[in-house]
């Protein structure tokens, strides 16, 4: 009958309807009603009655936790999680999403850059160089940046190089922390990381907005378990989060590296402006009447942003360059539109009316409708709820009393948000298009409710003065005030004066971010700034630029005021911001540079760490001031060459680069500093002056005959007699060779391939042949031509011949397999000797690698090498499909090198993951060599020449490490511990037996047997370093003795019985605590062997917790102890090496440990180890819901050095305040009841 029949039957009474109520509570439910199962239509059926108890709560079950088919993890947590991945992959992709007329990114991403303290780097290459080892890495930006847009680029690299990616979104996983069934729940994540990893799989993760779960104290804890789950696992992550979050992953000890994403660099700001004039404007020829094409539209923005005119601004970030686009296309922008009048028309046109360009029309709804109520009541349920996106059902529950025509106006208003782009539905949730709208939409809600809502939202600032996804609301709500004529000034003025330093950033961040304020706040307010925290007066420069005020007295005055403070950053993004403001008013900045001697520190010692911000700067500079520009730079150069200050140079010659692209009136400036650098020699960092050198050499031209001029230059090279102008030169010569003719770069190679100078020889391979190896493919089959045919030669193959500049730059060029194996000759001229593909000049890995590109010579000589010929496999086009083969060929060969180059192999095996098809059940490469590998070490380390053992040692160890095969077995590990008479081979050895322990099931039985081995070897090795002809090698053999002594004990020693922990604690702290001079050997070395050997107590520390609590932390105390008692300064090298090594460990102790021993525990690391007492201090601040009260008087203990007392301070500042999820209920109640 299908449904149109069932429906009328259960309408037409209840007879009916109970009779069926058994029906609805069981399995049957889900097969009738599950397609019905969503929000339009179990209202709908409600409304009419026709739902009864039983469906009623399975559908609304099935609500709660959004679309069952889409949310509900399968069975196996890998396949879940990836479909996740693919999920998040696809949304991150759509700049506007498909229902909304569907943009995507690829067509507008552009490449990026990211900032460390050091240096500038192409965001691809550093993150991709990052991801070849385990380790985690941050992406910190403010919003719309472009963080997400830069993890999807990242994980389509991944993809693009074989490589194994996970895209995890933080909304996901807070959801995960609301539901243990959902795939991000974090056990089932670190599940599915734990299966990935058992099917040799390592899979790179990359976790989006990160900053969501910094808000609240549960989800900080659950963000410091999945990245140390990510650490355990050794694997390589990148999370993107908003830089001021970031402050609670600073200081994890979990080594997290740092990139800042900031606004598009000049350079990103005319590609991004380039692709997005592409996309939302006509090719030239097919606009109509008052349109513009995208060449038109081009040129005018970059006049406009040349004038400095206050929609640069807007073009600097790709949210809101994206959102002008989007407002304004086919037309033009308003001139004077800044980011707080976007905002706001970005709501009058897609919220209040769906006003759009003249060749769009609406997608969904009525074009006058004004859904302003229903988009401002969202935002507010959002602030409510402490998070950007809220469950679907809970939309409707809440704010269905609250918003005109009830549910069914809610429903219609969300469709059509949803078709015009401004709201999105995901994962059973909604939320606007990006997070920084959200915090807009509440912003204007409350600004738009006047007084009363904005003292509630002040007071809730000063309530939960860190949850900075609040402070961003106010800060929106104040401008959106001060958009619609009114005062802000009172508020800023309550929230500088607060004595929560938080709420004090809060008012400098919107202070910095209005246009009109009154004379006495904005006095206060440079009052403050000198004297601030550093993390204030930071985010306060870097918001000044970014509002365009009407007059440059008062940026002037804020900039002079933030000059004016002692942290060296805050001076460097006082530059950063002048840059910005250079092209407003070029003739103010260059007036505030000379006033305040801006130039003259940067270019000082104090200022050297910063001199990066000068290129920018004068670039910024040089179209209103050119004269000026040109004065500096060569008053500086004359400066810096006399002190041979190689960061200043490098600076200055950046600066000459960048001006000499861009302007022909500066190109005899950089053509001068480059006769200058000629006569420069034995100048500080060198390998900045060349780089920034050779910029500037390829910006102004190069020579008339390129081929000639690298035949000269190779001849110097090659005569070891080149300078650093030569240097410079082959640096440009890769840059120009890129775009020369092919017969042109073949002369050009064969001029500069010739020399055998080791650094020379590293310089033509890096930065000349690699570099044009990997690029484009007009010059690609030319260049791996002449590399062919070079290495057929057999001249090439003598000590003084290019083979070995070649090998390397094909080394550096990491091509993909296929490629490499195109650039290696048939046969090498020198094959009656095989050896010639295992040793120098040749490298074994580039064997392997041609070998699995197809290449027949490579495959018959690992043939040879390690079995018969006939037994070669075939070797197609797979490539990489072919490594389980090839890898059985290489680990058949015992050479030396070849065993040297299996670890990173079988690194890059793991990365490249499965072979083809679905994850689950599939083969990895790696599955069929596990025994052979397991034989090759076993062989290896039976051997009779001491030099393969320790190889053999090395790959078993290796192996165990990874997971591939199992520990040796104890006893074979003891025979071997008590016949090995090499101290290389031991040495390698006793590193074996310590991975060994930590990772097997080993006990009591093992550990005796073990210990009466080591313990022999370290009287043995004690007696022949004391003797009269003491061997230093058996010294240190004896040393790491002790060291696996100590580590056995702390992995397999019993605890279940109180006997046995005495034993254990007893016989590991002697070994551990043991004297310094035991063994002879100077203060200096002894003192880093003695945090080794404690820090290998920490594992122990935390197996005691189940049993004996108190025990534990008197192990912790023993330590600290040991460490003060004989080495009294505070923070040496090794003991924050030792404290390092602990802080795994010691969080665990600090979380199971209860009042008052937690207090005795952290009191005694105050007055015993200062490094480890640092430690404790922030773990318990992580820890803990707030520090408990005891703890302030770490402050003021004058038995504590000052720098201890003030680290304390500062926990106290970071962690005191600290509650739980920062929800703010009171807000919906800004909206009155629709009956009320």
């Amino acid at each position: 009958m299908g449904r149109r029949l069932v429906l009328p039957a259960l309408a037409s009474g209840t007879v009916l309807f109970g009779g069926l109520a058994g029906l609805f509570a069981g399995p049957a439910t889900q097969r009738l009603w599950g397609p019905l199962a969503t929000p339009e239509m179990s209202w709908t059926l409600v409304s009419v009655g026709l739902l009864g108890a039983g469906v009623t709560a399975w559908m609304q079950t099935r609500l709660q936790a959004g679309d069952a088919a889409g949310n509900t993890a399968p069975a196996d947590p890998l396949s879940a999680l990836e479909a996740v991945s693919r999920e998040a992959v696809h949304a991150a992709g759509f700049v506007v999403p498909p229902e909304a007329g569907g943009i995507r990114l690829d067509d507008l991403y552009v490449d990026r850059e990211l900032e460390t303290p050091e240096q500038r780097y192409s965001a691809e290459t550093a993150l991709l160089d990052r991801l070849r080892k385990p380790g985690i890495t941050a992406v910190l930006g403010e919003p719309g940046t472009g963080k997400t847009s830069l993890l999807w680029r990242l994980h389509g690299r991944l993809v693009e190089q074989g490589r194994y990616a996970l895209f995890l979104p933080a909304g996901g996983l807070l959801n995960g922390l609301e539901r243990a069934d959902h795939a991000l729940a974090l056990p089932r994540v670190r599940q599915a990381l734990e299966v990935a990893r058992k099917r040799h799989r390592r899979p790179v993760v990359l976790v989006d907005t990160l900053d969501l779960m910094l808000h609240d104290q549960d989800a900080r804890v659950a963000v410091q378990e999945l990245l140390g789950m990510v650490r355990e696992l050794d694997l390589a992550c990148v999370v993107t989060s908003r830089a001021g979050e970031a402050a609670y992953l600073d200081s994890d000890g979990l080594g997290i590296r740092p990139y800042r994403l900031l606004d598009y660099s000049a350079a990103e700001w005319d590609r991004a402006i380039r692709a997005y004039s592409r996309v939302f404007y006509r090719p030239p020829g097919s606009t109509g009447p008052g349109e513009l094409d995208y060449e038109q539209a081009r040129a005018e923005l970059r006049q406009a942003a040349a004038r400095g005119l206050p929609l640069r601004e807007i073009c600097t970030r790709p949210l809101t360059l994206r959102m002008m686009f989007e407002l304004y296309a086919p037309g033009l922008p308003p001139s004077q539109i800044d980011t707080a009048r976007l905002y706001h028309d970005y709501w009058e046109r897609r919220v209040i009316r769906d006003q759009r360009g003249a060749d769009q029309v609406p997608t969904s709804g009525p074009a006058g409708a004004d859904l302003s109520p229903y988009a401002e009541a969202l935002g507010l349920l959002m602030a409510a709820a402490g998070r950007p996106d809220v469950a679907q059902v809970d939309v409707y529950d809440r704010l269905a009393a609250r918003v005109p025509r009830g549910r069914h106006g809610l429903r219609e208003a969300l469709r059509i948000l949803t078709g015009r782009g401004v709201v999105v539905r995901r994962d059973g949730r909604l939320a606007f298009f990006h997070q920084s709208f959200c915090e807009y939409a509440a912003g204007r809600a409350l600004a738009t409710r006047g007084g009363r809502a904005v003292d509630e939202l002040v007071a809730q600032v000063e309530r939960h003065p860190d949850d900075l996804f609040l402070a961003e609301i106010a800060g929106h709500a104040l401008r959106e005030l001060e958009v619609c004529s009114g005062d802000a000034s009172p508020v800023v003025a309550r929230l500088v004066a607060s004595a929560e330093q938080q709420v004090v950033t809060t008012g400098l961040r919107v202070y910095a971010r209005l246009k009109h304020i009154s004379e006495p706040v904005a006095t206060r307010v440079r009052e403050l700034v000198p004297a601030a925290e550093r993390s204030q007066a930071r985010q306060f420069v870097d918001l000044v630029p970014t509002v365009v005020q009407p007059d440059a007295a008062r940026w002037r005055a804020d900039l002079a005021a933030a000059w004016a403070h002692p942290d060296p950053d805050t001076r460097a993004r006082v530059l950063r911001a002048l840059t910005r403001l250079a092209a407003q008013d070029p003739g103010a900045v260059a007036d505030f540079l000379v006033e305040h001697q801006c130039l003259d520190w940067a270019t000082s010692p104090r200022g050297h760490a910063h001199v990066r911000e000068l290129p920018p700067l004068l670039r910024a500079l040089y179209p209103g001031e050119p004269n000026w520009v040109r004065q500096e730079i060569a008053r500086r150069w004359d400066q810096a060459a006399t002190g041979r200050q190689g960061p200043v140079l490098a600076a200055l010659l950046r600066a000459a680069a960048d001006l000499a692209a861009e302007h022909a009136s500066a190109r005899a400036l950089g053509a001068e500093l480059l006769r200058r650098l000629d006569r420069l020699s034995g100048v500080g960092k060198p390998e900045q002056v060349e780089a920034a050198g050779a910029e500037l050499w390829y910006r102004t031209g190069g020579p008339d005959r390129p081929d000639v001029f690298a035949r000269d230059l190779g001849a110097r090279l090659a005569s070891g007699e080149a300078r650093l102008a030569d240097r410079v030169a082959v640096r440009g010569l890769g840059r120009l060779a890129a775009e020369l003719p092919p017969a042109t770069v073949e002369r050009v190679l064969a001029g500069l391939v010739v020399t055998q100078e080791s650094a020379a020889r590293t310089l033509v391979a890096r930065h000349v042949l690699a570099p044009l190896l990997a690029g484009s493919d007009d010059l690609a089959g030319t260049v791996r031509r002449f590399c062919r045919d070079r290495l057929a030669d057999p001249a090439a193959w003598a000590p003084d011949g290019p083979a070995a500049l070649i090998a390397e730059a094909l080394d550096l060029a990491e091509l993909p397999a296929r490629e490499l194996a195109a650039c290696v000759p048939d046969q090498l001229p020198v094959t009656r000797d095989p050896a010639v593909w295992f040793v120098p000049p040749w490298r074994p890995e580039l064997t392997l690698r041609a070998a699995m590109g197809g290449h027949g010579g490579a495959g018959k000589i690992l043939g040879m090498r390690g079995a018969r010929v006939s037994d070669a496999p075939e070797v197609g086009s797979d490539g990489e499909e072919s490594w389980p083969s090839w890898l059985r060929y290489l680990i058949a060969t015992p050479e030396r090198r070849v065993a040297d180059a299996l670890d990173k192999l079988l690194d890059l095996a793991e990365r490249s993951g499965p072979a083809d098809g679905p994850a689950e059940g599939n083969v990895h490469v790696l599955d069929g060599i596990r025994r052979p590998l397991a034989d090759f070490a076993a062989r290896l380390a039976t051997s009779e020449t001491p030099g393969k053992r320790r190889q053999g040692f090395a790959v078993s160890r290796m192996l165990v490490t990874r997971g591939l095969t199992r520990p040796p077995a104890p006893v074979w590990l003891a025979a071997r511990i008590e016949g090995e008479e090499d101290p290389a081979a031991a040495q390698e050895l006793l590193e074996l037996v310590a991975a060994a322990v930590r990772v097997a099931p080993w006990g009591r039985a093992e550990l005796e047997l073990l210990e009466q081995r080591l313990d022999r070897l370290r009287a043995s090795c004690r007696e022949a370093a004391t003797g009269e002809d003491t061997d230093q090698r058996w010294l240190q053999v004896g040393v790491t003795a002790q060291q696996v002594l100590v580590t056995a004990w702390a992995h397999l020693a019993p605890l279940a019985e109180a006997e046995d922990r005495t034993q254990a604690l007893v016989r590991v702290q002697a070994l551990a605590l043991e004297p310094l001079d035991a063994w002879g050997l100077p203060r200096e070395a002894a003192l880093p062997l003695l945090g080794q050997r404690l820090s290998r107590l920490a594992p122990l520390a935390e197996r005691l917790l189940p049993y004996d609590a108190e025990a534990a932390a008197g192990l912790v105390t023993a330590a600290a102890r040991c460490c003060g008692e004989h080495d009294p300064a505070p923070r040496p090298t090794w003991k924050r090496r030792h404290a390092e090594a602990w802080r795994r460990h010691l969080r665990q102790v600090i979380r199971d440990l209860r009042d008052p021993r937690r207090e005795r525990l952290l009191t005694d690391l105050a007055r015993h180890d200062e490094e480890l007492a640092r430690h404790a201090f922030e773990l318990l601040g992580q820890e803990s819901l707030g520090l408990p009260e005891w703890f302030a008087r770490f402050t003021t203990d004058p038995e504590l050095r000052p720098e201890l007392r003030g680290w304390a301070r500062e926990m106290l500042q970071k962690y005191g305040r600290r509650g739980g999820l920062s929800t703010w209920p009171r807000a919906l109640d800004l909206i009155p009841l629709r009956h009320a």
